[in-house]
């Protein structure tokens, strides 16, 4: 599912996964059920390799970067002085990984 809406969300492969999606997942009293066939972890193992084949981790660390930069600096302003230094090293860090990408 998560491959073909990585090539296009709006295309009829993954109109059909998500109409199953409901079948799959759906919300009970004790949270979000998966319908498994007795190995979460295989499961889950075929679950991270399809969304690895759709490079979106990639895109996914580049936005939660952007994100975490956003929130030192809001941090920054709200508490001028209060660790700074390490705040300016992971800013740069963070600027610098989005800089290569």
């Amino acid at each position: 599912m998560m491959c073909w809406w990585a090539h296009d969300p709006n295309c009829e492969g993954f109109k059909y996964h998500l109409a199953r999606v409901p079948d799959y997942l759906w919300l009970a009293e004790d949270g979000m059920i998966m319908h498994s066939f007795g190995s979460q972890l295989w499961d889950c193992s075929l679950a991270t390799q399809a969304i690895i084949a759709t490079g979106l981790p990639y895109l996914m660390h580049q936005e939660n970067t952007a994100a975490i930069i956003r929130a030192f600096l809001a941090f920054k302003r709200l508490y001028p002085g209060y660790r700074e230094k390490e705040i300016e090293v992971s800013v740069a860090k963070a600027i610098k990984f989005l800089d290569k990408s």
